[in-house]
């Protein structure tokens, strides 16, 4: 079974990972618990990016929700 790597700490798939170790949400409930500002040009785009690469491994999309996989 191959080993998932965890982001760098200070990344922002680190950051994301840690709002979503919070609890379940949307990619907009995670971005907002996150910090991130969505309405920020290009944000948007770079985050559903880091989600679909960055954390992809960690969490999966239930429905509308994501969840972690693993504790």
């Amino acid at each position: 079974m191959k080993r998932i790597l965890l982001p760098k700490p200070g990344s922002r798939s680190y950051v994301l990972l840690q709002a979503l170790i919070a609890g379940p949400g949307t990619f907009y409930q995670i971005a907002e618990r996150a910090g991130f500002d969505i309405e920020e040009a290009g944000m948007e785009h770079r985050l559903r990016m880091t989600f679909s690469r960055g954390i992809q491994g960690h969490a999966r999309l239930d429905g509308i929700m994501y969840v972690l996989k693993e504790a």
